[in-house]
């Protein structure tokens, strides 16, 4: 982005994929820059404004502006802002967004959105917008309050909560008659991946893995999460080595060890859809915007596409639930207008009055509101059974109950999303047999500590 940026026309459309895929390299270019250098050090200030808000706001939107009746909505109650929305691309590890919010030079009033992964690292340049979501708060899933809070403010107003589930291909679960409801811990999933091995001749590898180093990274933190543990602990240390990644990084040196786990495939990729189409594949555990964005390649397999709860390691402990991926509203700390800026975003991603003006396809084609309010509007299960999932799947239902059940004790450090290029390719050795579990384990523990969270 350069100066110019409120001149720019509309442009592609940059969603959840495009933050996510190439992340890594991206985070090491940012790293040798020293962009991340350069949010740390910035100046910090909290000014939290209480008084009605007024002027004018510039709203950064990545593809899909709020519409007109939306900011209609929203003026009937804040007459005195008026809204200005730039459609822009930008992703979270561009130095020029760090340039803008680190020197206010050009900065919007606030941003739509920005990756939750990557809110530590911007938090000394963000906004403190607590009194702004705290009238909603009760009504926020929790996990998604916790990790909008870095260095003791609110930094993200909640956008969107992003599940993981087993997701699988009815075809050829039933062809090799296994129960999904069956597969209740990680090792049944191995057992059923032998089942169908044996009895479907064309899977011979039926659980996938993400090959994109973001998504190895987040894949094993999925795990981690639904047994109430993280990265860091309560008091930020590294949690590595903790029993909770030995569970989930074992599973994958079983998978791999009993021939069911397919070589790591990139995301939206010719080898990802011909591998499930031609039925060499059959599960992952992943988001649920795995089946929005892999849709358009996967074609023949529309109506065949299931859900499951996620495997556990010990039944009655951990959560079948966990989040991978998010996104929030933010707001530059140095704003000209921060207060116009935050309430616009709370206003719209909160208030079903706003949903029911907007195009809630559009905005919520993959996820699920933070919100619970607008969780009966968000009803999504005609478009997405069209899109790729069978029709006997309620998606919406399940959407909501992970979004309650998933813990809320995960925290994501300001130095997560710099851990990619690091932690990633051990985890991706390990599920292609190269390194035991116990290898990996120490390997990332030993990357991250030293490359990045002593450099940080």
């Amino acid at each position: 982005m350069d100066r110019e940026v409120a001149s720019i026309p509309e442009a592609k459309a940059i969603q959840r994929k495009t933050f996510l895929k190439g992340a890594a390299t991206a985070a090491a270019v940012a790293a040798a820059s020293g962009m991340a250098a350069g949010v740390a050090k910035a100046a910090s200030r909290v000014e939290v404004l209480s008084s009605a808000p007024s002027g004018d706001a510039t709203i950064w939107v990545q593809a899909n502006p709020f519409t007109d009746a939306q900011v209609a909505a929203f003026n009937k109650r804040y007459p005195n802002v008026k809204i200005k929305q730039v459609k822009t691309p930008y992703v979270p590890t561009n130095p020029s967004l760090s340039s803008h919010l680190t020197t206010g030079v050009d900065v919007p009033d606030a941003v739509f959105f920005i990756e939750d992964a990557y809110l530590g690292q911007y938090a000394p340049v963000l906004y403190d917008v607590t009194e702004f979501v705290a009238p909603y708060a009760s009504k926020i899933a929790p996990y998604k309050l916790a990790v909008s809070k870095q260095q003791g403010k609110t930094v993200g107003i909640p956008w969107d909560i992003d599940p993981v589930f087993l997701i699988y291909n009815m075809d050829i679960i039933s062809k090799a008659g296994v129960d999904v409801t069956k597969i209740v811990t990680h090792d049944d999933l191995i057992a059923a991946a032998q089942q169908i091995k044996a009895k479907v001749p064309t899977c011979k590898t039926p659980i996938m893995f993400g090959a994109d180093q973001a998504h190895a990274q987040m894949q094993v933190e999925a795990m981690v999460w639904q047994q109430h543990s993280g990265i860091v602990d309560a008091k930020g240390k590294l949690n590595i080595m903790a029993q909770e990644y030995t569970n989930a990084l074992q599973y994958l040196e079983k998978a791999a060890k009993a021939g069911v786990m397919a070589p790591p495939y990139l995301f939206q990729t010719p080898s990802l859809y011909n591998a499930w189409i031609k039925g060499q594949t059959a599960m992952v555990i992943f988001a649920d915007w795995w089946s929005h964005w892999n849709a358009a390649g996967l074609k023949p397999l529309v109506g065949k596409i299931g859900l499951a709860k996620q495997p556990v390691f010990t039944p009655g402990k951990d959560s079948p639930y966990s989040i991978m991926g998010g996104s929030s509203y933010v707001v530059p700390l140095k704003a000209k207008n921060p207060a116009g800026g935050a309430v616009f975003g709370t206003f719209q991603l909160f208030e079903p009055a706003a949903l029911k003006l907007g195009d809630t396809s559009a905005v919520y084609s993959a996820v699920l509101p933070a919100a619970e309010a607008l969780w009966p509007d968000v009803q999504l299960d005609a478009f997405r059974h069209k899109e790729l999932l069978a029709s006997s799947i309620h998606e919406h239902d399940m959407l909501v109950t992970a979004a309650l059940g998933a813990p809320a004790t995960y925290r994501y450090p300001p130095w997560y999303s710099q851990a990619f290029p690091y932690y990633s390719p051990h985890v991706l050795n390990l599920v292609r047999g190269k390194i035991s579990a116990a290898q990996a384990q120490q390997q990332i523990y030993n990357d991250v500590l030293n490359k990045v969270v002593k450099r940080y």
